[in-house]
C-alpha cells in the first residue's frame, strides 16, 4: 500500500510538471534597465518574481525631475492543452523622498498583444522606507492566451520624481512580481 501511495504521488507530481510552463531569459530595455542591468526569475511557475538590479530614479541637488522606465519581456513556453493569463502584479521598492517631492510609480503586466490597466501609486515626500504595491485582475477581466501557444509576458514599469525645489530623492525598484494562472483548454 505504501508503494502504491508513493507511485500515485509521483504520477501527480509528473502530471503537474508536464502541465507547467517554463520561462526563457528576460529581455530588458528602457532608461533604467539598460544593457548590464541584471534580472532573474525566482519563485514558482505560477507566481514568478522578477528581481531587478539597478532600477533607480533619482533627482540631484540641481535637478527637479527624474524619470526612469524599464520594460521587461519574458518568453513563456506553454504546454499543449494549457492556457495562461496574468492575474496579478506587484512591486517592492525602497525610497527616500525629500519634502516637496512626489514619486509616481506605475506598473503594467500583460501578455504581448494584450493591454492591462496600470497599477499606480503616488508617494509624497518627505517619506522614506520600503513600499509595496499589488493589484489583482478579476476573473471577468482575465485575458487568456491561445491554447498551447507560447507567449511573451510583458511588464512596463516607471517612476517619475517631481520636486517643487531642487532636493535629492531616490527610488530604487528591487522587485517586480507577476502572478499567472493556468487552465486546461
Amino acid at each position: 500500500m505504501k508503494h502504491l501511495a508513493l507511485a500515485a504521488f509521483a504520477l501527480v507530481a509528473a502530471s503537474a510538471a508536464a502541465n507547467a510552463q517554463t520561462f526563457g531569459e528576460p529581455t530588458l530595455g528602457g532608461t533604467a534597465c539598460r544593457a548590464g542591468t541584471a534580472a532573474s526569475i525566482t519563485g514558482g511557475v505560477l507566481n514568478p518574481t522578477i528581481v531587478i538590479d539597478g532600477f533607480v530614479a533619482e533627482t540631484t541637488p540641481a535637478g527637479m525631475m527624474a524619470r526612469a522606465t524599464c520594460t521587461i519581456a519574458v518568453p513563456v513556453d506553454v504546454p499543449e492543452g494549457r492556457s495562461i493569463a496574468v492575474v496579478g502584479a506587484g512591486y517592492r521598492l525602497d525610497a527616500s523622498i525629500a519634502g516637496g517631492t512626489t514619486a509616481a510609480v506605475s506598473l503594467e503586466a500583460f501578455l504581448a498583444g494584450q493591454q492591462a490597466p496600470p497599477l499606480t501609486r503616488v508617494i509624497d515626500g518627505p517619506r522614506s522606507g520600503a513600499f509595496v504595491g499589488a493589484a489583482v485582475v478579476s476573473a471577468a477581466d482575465r485575458q487568456w492566451s491561445a491554447c498551447g501557444a507560447d507567449v511573451i509576458v510583458r511588464m512596463n514599469a516607471s517612476v517619475l520624481l517631481t520636486a517643487e525645489r531642487a532636493a535629492p530623492s531616490t527610488v530604487t525598484v528591487g522587485q517586480l512580481r507577476i502572478k499567472l494562472a493556468s487552465r486546461a483548454c
